[in-house]
């Protein structure tokens, strides 16, 4: 064993659960992000009509590349589908 294998190898098999990074105030990640932890979930129409975010989707792409816990709900209804945005617990 090398000197840095040695130094690791009590860490074999750990796995370490990353903080979710903070977006930056005032951006739209920001107002995705508090607009799902005050209702508890995001419509693309909810993000449209009252925070006037038309790329809901690939909001949440950055979101969960930052580590966020969204999961995606298709909900289903007599015109067809869309999707509803949750944040999950830890």
């Amino acid at each position: 064993m090398t000197e840095q294998s040695d130094m690791f190898a009590g860490f074999k098999g750990l796995v370490v659960a990353l903080k979710p990074t903070q977006p930056k105030p005032d951006t739209q990640l920001d107002k995705v992000l508090s607009y799902i932890q005050v209702y508890g979930s995001i419509t693309a129409l909810q993000a449209m009509q009252e925070l006037k975010i038309y790329r809901l989707a690939a909001r949440i792409k950055e979101l969960r590349e930052m580590k966020w816990r969204i999961d995606t709900i298709n909900e289903r209804h007599d015109g067809g589908s869309h999707a509803k945005y949750v944040l999950l617990g830890d």
